[in-house]
């Protein structure tokens, strides 16, 4: 019994160490080749290694990933990428970070954090398989069927749907959270919800996976936009003039056409005219508030365009 129970304490001591070290492993840096030639200073930027594809795939692959790092080099600083989980990154005070992604002003829970402008948004849409010719015209629609969607939607869309789907929402048994992209889609086409809520580009990825199973089924669906579909997100920094730089080089790669360029990339080519729907119905809901004269000029042309 005794040498049972000190084989017991013993596996346990080597799970904790795994823990711990696959927690170092998640959050170490990446070593990669640098693209900024001639750069003088470096920035530690940490990105979330439950980001879906297309928005990070690498260290040097996907929307976010890309965008990041070409702002930066526009301004002869290196990415120097740092992966972690998303809840990790919240304590960006307290670890060896300069920087983070995804994230909007307030939300990160540190006293002095400065916030850049917004340099990445996700498409949220409602899809509806077009066989089944639903008719949905706003979020109130929705509370007649079976939703799929990411675990938070409930709370990071617009306030109609959270009446409906949050915790203490009427409908929340009709709200089935799927962390995992490919799985939510696949549930979707499975015909078990008659809904999925996602971003438009991660659904078409996963739909494209599953075509590529199941050549002889018909994946056709409809998007319907329930709700201004740009959901802006920022980047946070610890340092003031890390956040200006960024900016700075952010308001140059959209100015050049750099930042466009990266996300028609990562876009499905048959329907690429399609994602960048029009936005002018909803253009006070874009317009950041803490424009400064850094960017001010290149993002009201860059949003009243579209």
């Amino acid at each position: 019994m005794l040498r049972l129970l000190r084989v017991f304490i013993s596996c346990i001591g080597c799970f904790a160490g795994l823990i711990v070290a696959t927690e170092s492993a998640a959050s170490q840096v990446v070593p990669v080749n640098s693209n900024c030639s001639g750069c003088q200073q470096q920035i530690s930027f940490a990105f979330s290694i439950g980001r879906p594809a297309p928005y990070v795939i690498d260290e040097t692959k996907g929307i976010e990933v890309e965008i990041v790092r070409a702002a930066l080099a526009a301004v002869d600083v290196e990415l120097k990428p740092v992966w972690m989980s998303y809840l990790r990154m919240d304590r960006i005070a307290q670890l060896p970070l300069d920087g983070r992604g995804v994230t909007k002003p307030g939300l990160v829970p540190a006293p002095e954090v400065y916030y850049s402008q917004p340099y990445i948004y996700y498409q949220d849409v409602a899809i509806t398989r077009t066989n089944d010719n639903l008719q949905l015209n706003r979020a109130s629609d929705l509370k007649d069927y079976k939703i799929a969607s990411w675990q938070s939607a409930a709370n990071d869309l617009n306030q109609e749907f959270a009446s409906l789907f949050a915790d203490k929402g009427d409908y929340k048994k009709q709200f089935f959270p799927v962390v995992n992209d490919f799985s939510r889609t696949r549930l979707f086409w499975s015909g078990r919800v008659d809904v999925i809520v996602d971003d438009l580009i991660v659904f078409r990825q996963m739909t494209e996976r599953l075509k590529r199973q199941d050549p002889k089924k018909h994946f056709r669906y409809q998007v319907h936009s329930l709700w201004p579909v740009r959901n802006w997100f920022n980047a946070a920094f610890v340092d003031k003039q890390h956040r200006d730089l960024f900016d700075q080089g952010l308001a140059k790669i959209i100015k050049n056409g750099r930042w466009q360029k990266i996300f028609e990339k990562y876009q499905a080519a048959p329907v690429a005219k399609t994602f960048l729907s029009p936005m002018k119905s909803y253009p006070d809901l874009y317009m950041p508030e803490h424009i400064d004269e850094i960017n001010k000029d290149v993002w009201a042309g860059l949003l009243g365009s579209w």
